[in-house]
């Protein structure tokens, strides 16, 4: 089966291997990822996980599986200790961001990246709510606007209402302020 998968330059390689040179699977592995296998020096790889950055629009989990997967095409023995890879990790993100996830006390990586979720979502979690609240807002200013026939105390409760809306808004604006910072547990043996 192996043999019939092969097309153009492999398949005229393979039919020019000479007749009995290989006797073992392991063997015909080894040969064919030495003539067709990636050949990236160590050097390819520092400069590849070095370039790393996020996109502006990609979610953080999509950035950190791009991320790993580079990580660990590093051979183990080159990869960079983990102080330097955290750091690497957090260039991705703008300065605010970066600073609190370094505050973040993340003993390795998988826990700095499950961070770095965390605070993104916190982060943009007062914004989001706020849209709601001035989205809301406006449903009831058009709300009053069509319906100009009700009476005094109809208008006083949704005065009442939109002061409420509002007192939220500003509570909300000053919690986005205020990052949250996710402290790891550890467990000791």
């Amino acid at each position: 089966m192996f043999v019939q998968s092969l097309e153009g330059n492999v398949i005229i390689w393979f039919t020019q291997l000479a007749t009995d040179s290989i006797h073992y699977w392991n063997e015909l592995i080894t040969i064919f990822k030495n003539q067709w296998g990636f050949k990236k020096d160590l050097v390819y790889y520092l400069t590849k996980f070095e370039e790393l950055k996020r996109n502006p629009s990609e979610p953080i989990a999509d950035y950190i599986k791009r991320f790993n997967k580079i990580y660990r095409k590093m051979p183990p023995n080159c990869r960079p200790p983990v102080t330097s890879t955290k750091v690497s990790f957090s260039k991705a993100f703008d300065d605010d961001f970066a600073v609190i996830l370094r505050e973040i006390t993340s003993h390795t990586l998988k826990y700095m990246q499950a961070n770095s979720i965390e605070v993104e979502a916190n982060r943009s979690a007062p914004s989001k709510l706020k849209d709601e609240v001035e989205k809301d807002e406006r449903r009831m200013k058009v709300k009053e606007e069509c319906s100009s026939s009700k009476t005094k105390n109809n208008d006083k409760k949704f005065d009442e209402i939109t002061y409420l809306l509002r007192n939220i808004s500003n509570r909300i604006s000053n919690i986005g302020t205020q990052p949250r910072i996710v402290q790891q547990t550890t467990t000791r043996p």
